[in-house]
């Protein structure tokens, strides 16, 4: 049934769940998971969850007042991908777009408000398409230390971090890993990555 329905229906009826019972909803309903439903993440040091849906809404919801608030994602209507990304205490929103096939990465300042902070040099941006000239289907991870942008298993990737020798955040390309012990690795879509775990009060997505 869930997946005969549209979109913004089934948004309006999640939004009557707490972000516990949604991530609970989202982790076991099969055609949610599976249209890409959600991106949610947690941030602990302002009792708050972030939900982005598939049509690039966001929402924010205050776990000590358990009121939600939809917040304005920066330039919506030209977005092919987008992803919730944490550094530092703050959220960071990074997207890809259609117009000239730019990327960016928006950082949520005082009183809501989205900050520019970073834009994904071209070059390095139409490497990770790739043949297919679009950001559909790239996927980003992120922690303190870096945010990492990728496509598929054995792909290229696309890091942003410090740099320990300039003491600012940087571009770094890392090319795929197309062999493992000599054998070929068969190139498939990939669901997630695995991180270097911390013991820092840092903050979590799913």
């Amino acid at each position: 049934m869930w997946s005969h329905l549209p979109l913004d229906t089934i948004a309006k009826i999640f939004s009557f769940l707490s972000p516990d019972s949604l991530a609970c909803a989202a982790s076991v309903c099969m055609p949610l998971r599976n249209r890409g439903f959600f991106c949610y993440i947690c941030n602990p040091s302002l009792e708050r969850w972030y939900i982005l849906s598939l049509e690039f809404i966001l929402m924010s919801y205050e776990l000590a007042s358990k009121t939600w608030k939809e917040l304005n994602v920066p330039m919506a209507n030209q977005l092919e991908f987008a992803s919730l990304v944490c550094r530092k205490g703050l959220l960071l929103l990074v997207v890809g777009g259609a117009c000239k096939g730019d990327a960016w990465i928006w950082e949520l300042g005082v009183e809501d408000k989205w900050v520019l902070v970073e834009r994904v040099p071209s070059l390095l941006g139409k490497k990770i398409w790739g043949s297919k000239r679009s950001w559909s289907k790239t996927k980003c991870v992120g922690s303190d230390e870096a945010v990492y942008l990728y496509r598929e298993f054995g792909s290229q990737m696309l890091v942003w971090r410090e740099s320990s020798e300039k003491g600012r955040w940087e571009w770094f390309w890392i090319e795929g890993c197309g062999f493992i012990k000599g054998e070929k690795v068969l190139k498939f879509p990939i669901k997630g990555m695995l991180l270097q775990p911390s013991l820092n009060p840092s903050l979590f997505s799913f």
